[in-house]
């Protein structure tokens, strides 16, 4: 990487050798990596050190990134991971650490996994951990007579699904994980735009973010329900108190999940929602055809 060749950084490397392999999205992972390995290069000075450590253990594949850097401070760490919190605070706005982090706490939680971060305080380094779930590897001599049987994912009934999403990475990577299990998929990024495609196209499900940036996600129900609409819906959000999973309820939600939502939570989810059948109640002449 450029960021750690200019900045004149050792790299170690460390594995204990065994096969190490998870069911991923690829490039959504290469794209944690990246982020937590310039973000080491950006906060260690010249002629420091970068440590990469992976290892497998008890079913889990675990990649620890360290740094010999600036550290972080004590009463910063525990909101490291926190897309409002970094973008608010002076330390990450002067040195552009930015929603990075956050968009990797997502990625990672979608693959079932962990990422902690940890500091002894300020110029003391820090070290990243990510935990993946790792695949189950047949390492025994496989009998060439008998060809291994295919492995078949659980069943799951494709849905057609309005996602409300105002961030595009997230609602990116989420699409393609929701197309990847069958469903069919279409993004809007604010209430407007969902309104419309919810007037203009037939759902089965809607997946819809609180925080959006010309309402909320109760506010976006309120309004499908106000015109006739009885679609089910799964909030996906950051805002997981007991007060915002009861408005949830209250605004016709049949799911509230809290993110970094775990991928099989999700599936769960979808899975245990009923099918909806049939149509809506029209949207209006501009809205022009029913929800469903």
């Amino acid at each position: 990487m450029d960021e750690i060749e200019s900045c004149h950084l050792t790299v170690y490397v460390e594995s204990n050798n065994m096969p190490q392999v998870v069911f991923a999205d690829e490039s959504r992972l290469l794209q944690v990596f990246t982020n937590l390995l310039r973000n080491a290069a950006k906060f260690t000075p010249a002629g420091g050190k970068i440590h990469i450590r992976s290892r497998w253990e008890e079913g889990k594949c675990t990649v620890e990134v360290i740094d010999t850097g600036e550290g972080i401070d004590a009463e910063f760490l525990p909101r490291i991971f926190s897309a409002f919190e970094q973008r608010e605070s002076p330390y990450t706005r002067r040195r552009g650490l930015g929603l990075g982090l956050a968009i990797c706490k997502t990625i990672v939680g979608l693959h079932e996994g962990t990422i902690t971060a940890s500091s002894k305080g300020k110029g003391e380094g820090t070290t990243f951990v990510v935990t993946l779930p790792a695949a189950e590897l047949e390492l025994s001599t496989p009998d060439l007579e008998s060809p291994p049987a295919p492995v078949v994912p659980p069943a799951r009934v494709p849905r057609r699904i309005l996602l409300v999403e105002d961030h595009a990475d997230t609602a990116k990577m989420m699409s393609r994980i929701l197309k990847h299990d069958g469903h069919t998929v279409q993004w809007a990024a604010d209430m407007a735009a969902g309104l419309r495609l919810a007037g203009s196209d037939e759902f089965d499900l809607l997946l819809c973010d609180l925080g959006l940036p010309d309402g909320t996600g109760w506010e976006f129900m309120h309004a499908l329900r106000a015109c006739g609409s009885t679609l089910p819906g799964i909030v996906l959000s950051g805002y997981g108190q007991d007060q915002d999973l009861q408005r949830s309820r209250d605004a016709g939600f049949q799911a509230h999940l809290t993110k970094p939502v775990n991928l099989q939570t999700l599936r769960d989810a979808i899975g245990s929602t009923p099918a909806f059948h049939g149509k809506s109640s029209d949207h209006g002449h501009a809205a022009g055809n029913s929800v469903a």
